[in-house]
Parts: structure tokens; C-alpha cells; sequence
């Protein structure tokens, strides 16, 4: 997938990356760093969703390598992050 189609359509990543994940070989999306630079980094975001289900990723400067096994990932957990954590 390339960065020009990712960059424009940044909500939907998480749709191929999802995808990506249950596929049988390796998915490669590159130019996501715009991905990077709005209210928060998506791309680690969604690199760490795909982590904690299981998913063997490699996530560089503007891209994510997903390592597909064929069936859906397990389930997983996440915490949110502590800039959106609510204080008392």
C-alpha cells in the first residue's frame, strides 16, 4: 500500500492493518508518517493494538511490516496512555 492512498484515507489504516494481521505472509505499508504528526502517533497506536493481539510486527520511521498467520489474532489488552488518563 502506499503512503500517497494511506495519507489520505489515515482512518482507514487500522482496516488493513486488521486485515494484514489474519492474511496468510507479510504486508508492507510504507509512507505513514503522516500518520504521526496530528493529535497523537496513530502508527504506534495501531502497531501496539496489533502487539498486544499477538500480531509479529515491524514498525519503522513511516512504516508498518504486519506478519500475517492466516487466522485471526487473539484478543488483547491495552492501557490507555497517561496524557488520557482522567485525574481526580
Amino acid at each position: 500500500m502506499s503512503g500517497s492512498a494511506c495519507a489520505q484515507h489515515d482512518r482507514r489504516i487500522p482496516r488493513p492493518g486488521d486485515g494484514a494481521a489474519c492474511a496468510s505472509g507479510v504486508t508492507h505499508m510504507a509512507g505513514l508518517a503522516e500518520l504521526k504528526v496530528k493529535e497523537s502517533d496513530r502508527l504506534a497506536m495501531i502497531a501496539q493494538g496489533l502487539v498486544a493481539c499477538g500480531v509479529k510486527i515491524e514498525l519503522g520511521e513511516d512504516s508498518l511490516t504486519i506478519h500475517g498467520t492466516g487466522k485471526p489474532p487473539r484478543g488483547g489488552r491495552l492501557s490507555p496512555p497517561p496524557s488520557i488518563i482522567a485525574s481526580p
